[in-house]
């Protein structure tokens, strides 16, 4: 077991100084979106999308019907958080807080041997508002950390969170805008 597993394991919260904020669709894994997964899904199960949504389908995450890539880039910097014991490494995606997700998540991240120290997912409501209200959380729980830095895709969201970040007195935030080949929201 690590030194920063055991840290994490003794709650000892004082020691985290730095929290590093993770999406996981189109920032650490470059996952499909609906345009682009959905004519994949027909072209591996010869049907159509089955569903009207996409997002909370556990479907959309099939890794025997879309290849579910890490981006290096960020695993690097993730890579580098989990060996720094100061810093807590936490996954926080608009993905609902649903049984069926969280495991097929939390499969893409093992398959690809990335590792977290939290795992959070949306409980409910505007996906914005609600990694703001988990960031928030997260800052009470952890009263020593000085900067928080996030990586996102999320053209519509960055801003907000980076209006936040920088309306918490104290606090140091990151925020870094993620592009990925499937999650450029600019095409």
């Amino acid at each position: 077991m690590s030194f920063k597993k055991l840290i994490m394991e003794s709650l000892d919260k004082s020691k985290i100084t730095k929290i590093e904020i993770y999406d996981f669709d189109g920032t650490l894994v470059d996952t499909q979106l609906p345009d682009t997964g959905k004519p994949i899904w027909k072209e591996k199960t010869g049907e159509d999308w089955p569903y009207k949504g996409w997002w909370g389908r556990v479907e959309s995450l099939d890794m025997d019907v879309f290849e579910q890539k890490p981006v290096p880039s960020i695993v690097s910097k993730l890579n580098a958080g989990n060996a720094n014991e100061s810093t807590l490494t936490v996954l926080l995606t608009g993905r609902r807080k649903k049984d069926n997700i969280m495991a097929a998540v939390k499969k893409i991240l093992d398959s690809n041997n990335l590792k977290l120290d939290r795992h959070l997912f949306n409980y409910g409501g505007d996906t914005g508002d609600n990694k703001i209200e988990q960031m928030g959380n997260l800052l009470k729980e952890f009263p020593n950390v000085k900067t928080m830095e996030m990586w996102d895709d999320r053209d519509q969201h960055i801003p907000k969170f980076k209006s936040w970040g920088d309306s918490v007195e104290g606090l140091d935030f990151i925020m870094n805008h993620v592009v990925t080949e499937n999650h450029n929201w600019t095409k």
